[in-house]
């Protein structure tokens, strides 16, 4: 059993920098809403700098993904990490609540510019190389990665949280530059792909159709329609997960009676799981099913899980759910990515990627008005059938994209 897939040299950078976005604001995890408290925040201001966060990232997600497409890829990486060490300066220096608006906002900056231009990046080069066939592989290293330092980071922000908070941000800051400085050694781009000096960017021409069309692959409307279905089931998997994020802590805490530490075990256990598994299972599913029928067998998958972690009260079936779940929303990521990269065209990637983000940023903040509501009069319970139900949604929508498909094939031949 492969652990680990290969992936040529020249393309580590991808998995390595990932390890290092999820390292670092893994350190803030285990205590970023303790310091909070510990700087004088109320409950009300940690929903504020929650909400601004979430924000920063909705509005800047396609403004930082064209900067990537037009100033290179490697330039928008460089930002990232730029931006992450001054939130880490700021939550450092500025301890009330404007400064700690101010460093959430350079930290949603940073996941921007970091979000579409990586992953753009490494498809690119893989393509420029002739190394197609290594795509999925790549995209699996990064799920992985992306693991690993958010498991490691939590890991170390806990235990220097506990033991001083001011190392935890020099090393924060620390990192961030080193981080940058190795992008900046490691990642190698050709700058024929970018856009050109004369392309300007425009929220209101990306707003009609016909420029948005542009940016994909345009061999026939099926792809693009196809992708304008996979940003609306983007929005609709992030509406639907947020439940299990925001408050399977609390179910277990509070209804299941489960220790703080267990619930630390759990996690940890989950994402070591989800390591060592994603890359065998996506090898299997690229052999066994297609990418859209593998995407209808992991989203049943998950609706179920969704459906169980809501109705099932006993302590040691609810934890297996939970890894379940988190193994398989794992596994979808690197599925949908890879399918979505191939209707894209090489020119416009980080831009739209970027796009398909901030669908997922829509997702997330409707979730958090409806969901949170339904959580708060309802109970959580609910507010996980809820997400089921709303994740159903996506079933008619890859039925519609794989009858497109079919209709597509049959009027080809």
């Amino acid at each position: 059993m492969t652990i680990v897939n290969k992936i040529p040299r020249y393309i580590l950078p991808y998995p390595v920098i990932y390890f290092f976005v999820n390292f670092i604001n893994g350190l803030t995890i285990p205590i970023i809403v303790i310091y909070y408290r510990y700087v004088g925040l109320n409950l009300f201001q940690i929903g504020l700098v929650s909400t601004i966060f979430e924000l920063s990232i909705f509005i800047l997600e396609i403004p930082t993904g064209f900067i990537a497409d037009k100033f290179g890829r490697r330039f928008s990486i460089l930002l990232s990490f730029l931006s992450f060490s001054v939130s880490g300066i700021l939550y450092f220096l500025i301890r009330n609540i404007i400064g700690i608006m101010c460093a959430s906002i350079m930290q949603g900056i940073g996941y921007t510019f970091i979000s579409g231009s990586l992953q753009a990046w490494a498809i690119d080069t893989l393509k420029q190389n002739g190394d197609d066939s290594y795509i999925k592989s790549t995209i699996v290293s990064g799920t992985q990665s992306r693991r690993i330092g958010s498991l490691l980071g939590s890991v170390v922000g806990g235990y220097l949280g506990i033991k001083n908070i001011n190392i935890l941000w020099y090393f924060y800051i620390f990192l961030g530059f080193a981080a940058m400085v190795y992008s900046y050694i490691f990642v190698r781009e050709k700058r024929e792909k970018f856009l050109n000096n004369e392309t300007k960017f425009s929220i209101k021409n990306l707003l009609y159709l016909d420029e948005i069309s542009k940016v994909f692959i345009e061999k026939d409307k099926i792809i693009f329609i196809t992708a304008i279905l996979l940003f609306i089931i983007s929005a609709i998997y992030e509406f639907s997960l947020s439940p299990v994020d925001e408050y399977w802590t609390v179910l277990f805490s509070e209804d299941l009676k489960i220790s703080t530490f267990i619930i630390g075990l759990i996690a940890a256990i989950s994402n070591i799981i989800l390591i060592v598994s994603v890359a065998p299972i996506v090898n299997y599913l690229n052999k066994r099913l297609k990418d859209i029928t593998a995407f209808l067998v992991v989203t049943i998958l998950i609706i179920c899980s969704l459906v169980l972690l809501a109705s099932v009260k006993m302590v040691l079936i609810s934890i297996l759910v939970f890894i379940l779940f988190r193994l398989f929303t794992g596994v979808y990521e690197p599925i949908m990515e890879y399918y979505l990269n191939g209707l894209l065209n090489d020119q416009y990637r980080a831009t739209m990627l970027s796009v398909y983000s901030m669908a997922g940023s829509i997702g997330e903040i409707l979730s958090g008005i409806s969901i949170g509501a339904i959580a708060e009069n309802k109970g959580i319970n609910m507010a996980f059938y809820a997400g089921a139900i709303s994740l159903s949604f996506e079933l008619i929508l890859f039925f519609i994209i794989t009858k497109m498909q079919n209709m597509n094939i049959e009027h080809s031949r």
